[in-house]
């Protein structure tokens, strides 16, 4: 299986495919910390940085699955949740690659904010234009919610998308981390690559991956997620702009062992 992660941060899905055996093709990551941890992790990896520069042409139908979690500020609560409107929204970016690659299988991860956001272009149609008075007048304001967009814009592209809310504590850990996991397969394309149909695929998810979270080694994985970019610290301690960054991208990571379940039922489903 050939994997390519978008939105790459510290390497959480690339680290899940690797566990697979999965080869990572490619890497999109802008900030300078987290590629410098993605090199010394994966140094045989395709590194790119801003993707809004990024033509994925050249991989047209050789990727297998591609992840990611688009930047997740503008859904967030603890930020001031501007949605599309906010210039770190990105998810067109990251459709425009999916486009560009159109790879079998589509995982992404957001904060469940997303789930209350809605569209800021509002469609606003007038529904009595023979009120006389403005205050009489009936006016329908339709809305939709960003989610819902996601889900559209991906079967537009011909991909069944099932998302669905997954706490980080579903696979042992000791915090709960609530975030949304979407789910994209591709039903026009996929039979070419001998897969099944949707009604299969959803059968054999919920058998292998939804009633199989707690099989993971979580100190294997504390283990190998360490921000660390090969970097030689201070003698006196680490410096505090490696701290910094260090934490970051720990908390704009994702959790590798919920990656890891999901990629190991799409493994499971590619090799049947």
């Amino acid at each position: 299986m050939k994997h390519g992660s978008v939105f790459s941060g510290i390497g959480g899905f690339d680290l899940a495919a690797s566990y697979l055996n999965w080869e990572n093709i490619f890497q999109i990551e802008i900030d300078p910390f987290c590629r410098k941890v993605l090199g010394n992790r994966f140094p045989n990896c395709v590194r790119y940085d801003d993707i809004r520069k990024v033509n994925a042409k050249k991989y047209y139908g050789a990727i297998d699955v591609i992840s990611g979690g688009w930047p997740c500020q503008p859904f967030s609560t603890a930020g001031k949740r501007k949605g599309n409107n906010d210039n770190r929204y990105l998810w067109p970016q990251m459709l425009r690659i999916i486009d560009e690659v159109r790879p079998t299988w589509v995982i992404g991860e957001n904060v469940v904010g997303i789930t209350s956001m809605v569209q800021s272009n509002l469609s606003i149609s007038l529904a009595d234009q023979a009120a006389l008075w403005e205050e009489d007048k009936n006016f329908t304001i339709e809305e939709e919610f960003i989610i819902g967009t996601i889900c559209k814009d991906l079967e537009r592209m011909g991909y069944s998308v099932q998302p669905i809310i997954i706490p980080a504590c579903a696979i042992g850990t000791w915090h709960r981390r609530d975030r949304v996991w979407f789910l994209a397969y591709a039903d026009c394309f996929g039979y070419e690559r001998g897969m099944l149909g949707s009604c299969e695929t959803q059968t054999i998810l919920s058998t292998s991956f939804f009633t199989r979270f707690k099989t993971f080694n979580l100190q294997q994985i504390e283990k190998d997620l360490l921000a660390e970019p090969g970097l030689i610290e201070n003698y006196d301690g680490v410096s505090s702009r490696l701290v910094k960054n260090q934490i970051r991208g720990y908390g704009n990571s994702i959790v590798p062992a919920i990656a890891y379940e999901i990629f190991k039922a799409i493994d499971f489903i590619h090799h049947i």
